[in-house]
């Protein structure tokens, strides 16, 4: 597996927001929650079905604004469209979404996202609130094999410090054909809420065991028996 490079996608940035700092980071700044940012690349029909991806995210800045609406980015968002968040929602989507705590500047948290046909099925995830001035980087992987998906939050690059593991059924087995590196959200309401930060590091490959999962796990069982048929 190799890490996707940023400068072979198509960046949408409405407000000139966002840097590609090199092949494998990319950051933005201030970018508010209406702004039509994003950051995409065409992989072709049914490309993503069954993955496993990793990442990096530090959250430098989030700003509640009025505190009546939350900013919300969406990360190694898998869709049948290009757009910011709020037009996938009409379309196939499955992201991870870092959202801010509404009520309170600088809080967030991590959740996994699916809509099919524009139907949301599910917005599960973190009930943990992150801290933009005592987190630093956070290390994320995010996988599907079969009608499971899963997120892993840690601390560390190594991914030994596991933070949170959320597990869950998805509710169709779509496939996908783009990927966004990065998805704002992009609705038009609450422009004062804003967010800084970067993603680096974003590798999204075969089918292999989920980092942070028991080797017994469902999760893993399943991933393994995936590796084994492709090594048939």
């Amino acid at each position: 597996m190799a890490d996707e490079d940023f400068t072979t996608y198509t960046e949408v940035d409405e407000d000139g927001d966002v840097v590609v700092d090199s092949a494998v980071k990319v950051t933005w700044t201030t970018m508010r929650r209406d702004a039509e940012t994003y950051l995409d690349k065409d992989y072709g029909a049914a490309h993503f079905g069954d993955f496993v991806a990793t990442f990096a995210i530090t959250v430098t800045d989030v700003e509640a604004g009025d505190a009546t609406s939350a900013s919300i980015l969406g990360l190694c968002a898998l869709s049948n469209a290009i757009g910011v968040m709020d037009d996938l929602n009409d379309v196939d989507l499955l992201a991870v979404n870092m959202q801010q705590n509404q009520a309170t500047d600088d809080q967030y948290g991590f959740y996994i996202r699916q809509y099919d046909g524009g139907v949301s099925q599910f917005i599960e995830g973190s009930t943990l609130n992150f801290h933009t001035t005592a987190e630093g980087t956070i290390y994320l992987t995010f996988s599907r094999s079969g009608a499971t998906v899963s997120l892993s939050v840690y601390s560390d690059a190594d991914r030994t410090n596991l933070l949170y593991l959320y597990t869950t059924a998805v509710a169709s087995l779509d496939t996908y054909r783009y990927i966004h590196a990065f998805s704002n959200w992009g609705r038009d309401v609450d422009p004062a809420n804003h967010q800084s930060g970067y993603l680096e590091n974003l590798d999204i490959g075969e089918p292999g065991p989920v980092v942070g999962a028991p080797m017994g796990s469902v999760v893993n069982k399943m991933m393994m028996l995936l590796v084994e048929a492709d090594d048939d």
